[in-house]
């Protein structure tokens, strides 16, 4: 299925209980910076359905929108909080 299709098959909104988000004390431990990044790494989840595990491959696959290192220190210290959906578990 080409990108475009894709994309005009996701629904254009995205579930988002802004109360788990700001009582997660996860999120309430990551800079600014992380959150964005977390965020955009949701979105993308919710319109491609799965990320990828590599830094690298992550990174691009978020249009490199953040500083490789970014991704990398995220990975190291959320990475958990990604959900593998291949799987239904977390990574």
């Amino acid at each position: 299925m080409a990108k475009q299709d894709k994309l005009n098959r996701v629904p254009p909104f995205i579930p988002f209980l802004w109360q788990d988000w700001r009582s997660s004390a996860n999120v309430a431990s990551m800079t600014f910076t992380q959150r964005g990044f977390y965020l955009e790494m949701l979105i993308d989840q919710w319109i491609y359905g799965d990320l990828p595990g590599d830094a690298w491959k992550l990174h691009k696959q978020c249009g490199g929108r953040s500083d490789f290192r970014t991704t990398v220190k995220w990975l190291d210290k959320y990475s958990d909080l990604l959900v593998c959906t291949q799987h239904s578990n977390s990574r």
